[in-house]
């Protein structure tokens, strides 16, 4: 039956239609398959070696016990001597395990031929985590004792620059 234009309803278009979304569907599929081929190589290539400054630049075990004991004196002691005494008590409960595996770390680097300055150090972490348990719970009392919190709080000073003292030279050594 013509149409109303003059031509037929199907002027044989309709393969080329067919043949056009085949020729983009391959094309699709060759540029993902080039595309997996470029990235996916790159994947299943073995890495390269690390540059000899990068490996000398690798995290040691000393280097992270280091690293912690500064946090715990540049950081933790301090924001525990600066919050009001319910919240530092609270505080020092929660992070009271992370200081006391400090102190076993460096017993650990100590055995494993690190020196008595390691066990020094570790005796030095101890110390000053006992004092901040005592000046911690001084100062969360509901009617602390100024005397006795004064006091507690020059101990702790005092456990914390003989811990840097140790620190900065095993630092100086590593």
């Amino acid at each position: 039956m013509p149409a109303e234009d003059g031509g037929s309803e199907d002027d044989g278009d309709g393969n080329g239609d067919v043949l056009i979304v085949v020729l983009v569907a391959v094309l699709a599929v060759l540029v993902l398959a080039a595309l997996g081929m470029v990235f996916g190589g790159r994947r299943s290539r073995p890495a390269a070696a690390p540059a000899p400054a990068a490996r000398a630049a690798a995290p040691s075990p000393r280097r992270d016990v280091l690293a912690n004991v500064r946090w715990l004196h540049d950081q933790l002691s301090i924001e525990l001597l600066g919050a009001p005494g319910p919240q530092a008590a609270a505080r020092w409960r929660s992070e009271r395990a992370r200081v006391d595996n400090m102190a076993i770390a460096c017993q650990g680097v100590a055995a494993d031929g690190g020196g008595d300055q390691w066990r020094q150090l570790a005796s030095a972490v101890s110390a000053l985590a006992g004092s901040l348990d005592t000046a911690t719970e001084l100062r969360a009392q509901t009617e602390p004792d100024p005397s006795l919190v004064t006091e507690a709080m020059a101990v702790v000073d005092r456990n914390r620059a003989q811990m840097l003292t140790v620190a900065e030279a095993l630092g100086r050594q590593a």
